[in-house]
């Protein structure tokens, strides 16, 4: 007798029912059905590039980067999450994994941070030729291996007048005495006598 696999059916009862979205409220759509911001690879590459090079945002994804996340993991987090906030449509989303993995390749370069791009250790990443993504690894593969990042030149001068994230702010020294004085403990109410 076949084993059920409970794992499964439990995964798949909490999936949306097909044509739910079509129940949705027409007044109030969903940010993803609603025409997209942008439509065009350039305008929604500069938009990503302004992301990732804002200064909250620079650190967070170098540190990132630094812990071992490969680039075509931070690309789709990046690209889907657009997708999901109305930025861009999925076939757009699709385009834009190349060149956001290209400016994460920069900034890495610029930063001296060791990066893999598909999760593979080793100076030749393995590819799997069977992989939707394969040919896009591939040009990836080479630039890595030239060092030749095609990024138009005003993205190049911005990423080389970003700081190195080893430099960032200057840390201030502590204080040697204390801004404010121990606060004194008042006597409890219950401690009192009547």
């Amino acid at each position: 007798m076949q084993a059920i696999n409970t794992d499964y059916i439990k995964s798949t009862m909490n999936r949306a029912t097909p044509g739910e979205s079509l129940t949705n409220d027409p007044a109030t759509p969903l940010p993803a059905e609603k025409p997209p911001q942008f439509t065009t690879v350039k305008d929604a590459t500069e938009f990503l590039f302004e992301k990732l090079t804002d200064e909250e945002n620079y650190m967070q994804f170098m540190e990132v980067i630094i812990q071992g996340t490969p680039l075509m993991d931070v690309a789709k987090m990046l690209t889907f999450s657009g997708f999901n906030e109305g930025k861009w449509n999925p076939d757009l989303m699709m385009l834009l994994i190349e060149p956001t993995v290209y400016i994460l390749m920069a900034l890495c370069e610029r930063a001296d941070i060791e990066f893999t791009i598909d999760g593979s250790a080793g100076e030749e990443e393995d590819l799997d030729e069977n992989s939707a993504e394969y040919e896009i690894l591939k040009k990836l593969q080479e630039a890595k291996r030239t060092s030749t990042i095609p990024l138009p030149p005003e993205m190049q001068q911005q990423i080389e007048a970003l700081p190195l994230p080893d430099e960032g702010p200057p840390v201030e020294e502590p204080l040697e005495e204390p801004l404010m004085e121990e606060p004194v403990a008042a006597p409890s109410l219950l401690s009192r006598e009547q």
